[in-house]
């Protein structure tokens, strides 16, 4: 074995340790179990690690240049792969059944209005999102010129606010695009939201962490269309940004608001946390 060939194997077993782990964090902090669970570490898995990530790929295949019949392939073999890897380990971490007695409910994301769901939903997709993906896009990968030679086919930066113009209207599909995958996010998100046990905190972190690391975790592998130096930068972008996204989501979504200034108040936040609920018993 060659010594590229032993780092790439290298990369490649702890890609799978992270994402194990971090959908291990997920699957031990869920009230639910079996297939309904099962069901939840499948559509995260997938919907982040391959879903997500081929369709951006697919929007950026002019500079990457990847053949489509391979993104195709990959998406189908990470489809089989967490077809697999979600019932085995829920099976595995023992959340076959349910926990023995009622579990208490923190009641993440119960009260909202669907007035309020529509404005927040719109909010994030429309301007959080957008706004996160291209300041890190910026402030981050951009300041490499290695990738700004990749995607442009030129070392030159723009200034921000120009590049942002630029980055969201040429094409003009592609703000709609991201306001989808937002969307996609936000769905996926939720779903953890309703499923955890935890507080919305933790919660935060768990969504935070596999968004996170479930998409960029792939970036230490070697490839042929992204040299160490780009990898490095949208591992730096992206799992920063995704972080934060993830966490705003549940920030904004855990409970009902009734201004701008009652989403920054920490004592409701605790008055929402320590409100007396009915229990949950496990289903």
């Amino acid at each position: 074995m060659s010594p590229s060939e032993a780092q790439a194997l290298q990369a490649l077993a702890i890609v799978f340790l992270t994402n194990t782990l971090v959908l291990t964090y997920l699957i031990l902090r869920s009230k639910w179990h079996g297939l309904r669970l099962a069901g939840v570490v499948f559509l995260m898995y997938f919907g982040v690690y391959s879903f997500l990530s081929t369709i951006e790929a697919l929007a950026f295949n002019t500079a990457l240049e990847i053949q489509p019949n391979l993104l195709w392939f990959t998406l189908v073999a990470a489809l089989m792969l967490t077809l697999v890897f979600a019932p085995l380990s829920v099976w595995w971490l023992g959340k076959r059944r349910p926990t023995t007695g009622p579990l208490p409910s923190d009641n993440i994301g119960a009260g909202l209005t669907k007035k309020e769901m529509a404005i927040k939903l719109l909010v994030l997709a429309a301007l959080v999102y957008p706004a996160l993906y291209i300041s890190f896009g910026y402030f981050v990968a951009w300041q490499n010129p290695d990738v700004r030679l990749l995607y442009t086919g030129s070392t030159e930066i723009l200034p921000f606010w120009t590049q942002a113009w630029n980055a969201f209207t040429n094409p003009a599909w592609f703000y709609p695009f991201q306001i989808g995958r937002a969307f996609v996010w936000i769905g996926l998100a939720w779903l953890v939201m309703r499923s955890t046990k935890a507080g919305w905190v933790e919660t935060g972190f768990i969504v935070g962490l596999n968004f996170a690391l479930l998409m960029n975790a792939q970036h230490l592998l070697p490839n042929p269309f992204m040299s160490e130096s780009i990898r490095l930068s949208h591992f730096l972008e992206t799992a920063g940004s995704n972080f934060i996204w993830g966490f705003v989501i549940v920030w904004v979504l855990h409970r009902p608001h009734h201004s701008l200034a009652d989403l920054f108040n920490r004592d409701a936040h605790k008055r929402h946390r320590h409100r007396g609920h009915p229990v949950n018993v496990p289903v």
